[in-house]
């Protein structure tokens, strides 16, 4: 009876260990939560089941003046298991080849085979929309953010190798693109370096947050009051992950972004899953809002999510849902024979945060100065020409979902087709921006070298990917682009430097306002009829 009292201790102990450790959700949706009753669960039948313990006999034995006593057990008399010992197995195996064979079949059953509709119904109502509603023209490129997360992430590691206080024991965490009081930016908390800094700053916390200027390439170090104490570097107690599965323990997680308010106060966004068959097709229902500071968590649904909140939904989750919306609205087998109108998201060869060439689904971000972005080129299946016959743009907070049919080279081909403009150099273009020029789709991205510095701008023409430019900066790639493509709207025309001339009746200009902003030289024109128009200078 000892043995097994002291068994199920450690089983006990095994167990909260294994929970502490790995985070599992107590939730009967969640696949690690039925491998974990499955591994614990046989291992308490094969305790309980464990054989009785035998009474063992003594003997005395005159040796002298000694005693011994000899202990003799019936299995070392009988040299053989006690009776029914081998019954004792029976049950902990069948209970684990049950489990095993329960968890396959509920896998296999929650599959799109048997469920194509719904895995095509997650990422919700679509709306078709025009190039030129999603996209408006622009003027000028100035205020577009081109900068991907690979070379943020260099430019803050920069940032931090610059501060003595900061660089030893601290580093930068995963960047998240956002909209800050009307301004795109990427953040990034400041975390531990390892676990014996997190040991030695524990009790200050870290030191607080990076900003990028997806723009300029400027970075920032933002300093909080108090320190952040909670991040996905600390330990214990204060790991981010581990601190909101203490608090909710039942939830399905997403990921988990870290952003700022419109204070410039730290919150880590988690986003709340639901699977939609059984053990599989997560969708996002809701976020958990937690502060860095403090620790202290509030639930969201979709709906009530504050506004200045952009990650609710990731480029990842929407790559994946529209992939599923365009292979299986049609059902399995013609996903997988027919394909006909099958459809998926584009795939790029791309350098990611660690400096790797991988292949995947890849994707960027526009800002409407209130919202995020998220969008991805649209290509048939069955296609081997590298073309998008479409473009998804996916709302970061709401998932608002719009799709634009506009055929062109995929942003693969834009990509490549930069590089080799400037193949001498052997610099690297980020994913491209795609920006309506005079009522046509173009790719605007820019060009790092191997240290992810910025180095050049590019644009391609979408419907032409063999119409490249390249330039030191985004209005002089600008201007180079429209001399290229000469193209103008009625009444207007390029000049040789690639602007826009353009003639304008004064009686319907109510006033007129020069000065200079981040863009260079600008008149800004307000009309009679409300409307404004910002015109910049050539440099």
């Amino acid at each position: 009876m000892k043995r097994k009292i002291g068994c199920l201790i450690g089983w006990a102990a095994l167990l909260l260990l294994t929970e502490y450790v790995l985070l599992v959700p107590l939730n009967l949706t969640a696949v690690s939560f039925w491998v974990l009753v499955l591994c614990f669960g046989t291992m308490l039948l094969l305790i309980l089941n464990l054989p009785a313990e035998t009474k063992s006999g003594e003997g005395k034995e005159e040796n002298g003046n000694e005693k011994v006593v000899i202990l003799r057990s019936s299995f070392n008399r009988k040299m053989q298991p006690p009776a029914g010992e081998e019954l004792n197995l029976r049950l902990p195996i069948l209970f684990g080849m049950g489990g095993a064979a329960f968890l396959i079949a509920a896998w296999f059953f929650s599959s799109p085979l048997f469920h194509a509709k719904n895995y095509a119904s997650t990422i919700g109502e679509i709306q078709t929309i025009s190039f030129e509603e999603a996209r408006p023209e622009v003027d000028s490129v100035s205020n577009i953010a081109l900068i991907d997360t690979a070379t943020a992430s260099r430019i803050g590691a920069r940032e931090l190798g610059s501060l003595e206080d900061v660089v030893s024991q601290f580093d930068d965490g995963a960047y998240t693109q956002i909209t800050y009081r009307g301004k795109v930016r990427k953040d990034a908390v400041v975390d531990y370096d390892g676990f014996f800094k997190y040991l030695n700053n524990r009790k200050n916390g870290t030191p607080g947050y990076l900003i990028i200027d997806p723009i300029s390439g400027s970075a920032e170090l933002i300093r909080t009051e108090t320190g952040i104490y909670y991040t996905p570097g600390a330990y214990f107690s204060k790991d981010i992950l581990r601190h909101i599965r203490m608090q909710y323990p039942l939830c399905l997680f997403g990921r988990t972004s870290f952003e700022i308010d419109e204070d410039g106060k730290p919150f880590w966004v988690t986003q709340i899953q639901k699977n939609q068959v059984f053990l599989r097709n997560p969708k996002t229902t809701g976020i958990i809002l937690t502060s860095a500071l403090t620790g202290e968590s509030q639930r969201y649904t979709v709906e009530e999510v504050p506004e200045w909140v952009d990650t609710v939904f990731d480029g990842d989750y929407v790559c994946e849902k529209y992939d599923y919306y365009g292979m299986l609205s049609g059902g399995f087998w013609n996903s997988r024979f027919g394909k006909r109108g099958c459809r998926i998201s584009t795939k790029c060869s791309y350098v990611d945060e660690d400096g790797e060439r991988v292949d995947g689904a890849d994707f960027g971000y526009i800002s409407d100065d209130r919202d995020i972005w998220i969008y991805t080129g649209v290509t048939s299946a069955t296609s081997q020409d590298r073309s998008d016959i479409g473009m998804l743009m996916v709302n970061g907070r709401t998932g608002e979902a719009v799709y634009m049919t506009l055929a062109g080279a995929d942003e693969s081909s834009a990509m490549a087709a930069a590089e080799g403009e400037l193949q001498q150099y052997g610099y690297t273009a980020s994913f491209p921006s795609i920006i309506n020029v005079d009522g046509a789709p173009a790719y605007i991205m820019v060009m790092t070298d191997n240290n992810r510095i910025v180095k050049n701008y590019a644009m391609v023409n979408m419907q032409n990917y063999a119409q490249v430019v390249t330039g030191d900066t985004q209005n002089e790639v600008f201007r180079k682009y429209r001399k290229l493509v000469s193209r103008g709207k009625e009444g207007a025309s390029l000049s040789e430097d690639g602007v826009k001339d353009e003639t304008l009746s004064q009686d319907k200009i109510l006033s007129a306002l020069y000065g200079t902003d981040e863009g260079g030289h600008f008149l800004e024109l307000t009309f009679q009829d409300g409307s404004a128009m910002k015109y910049y200078m050539a440099d």
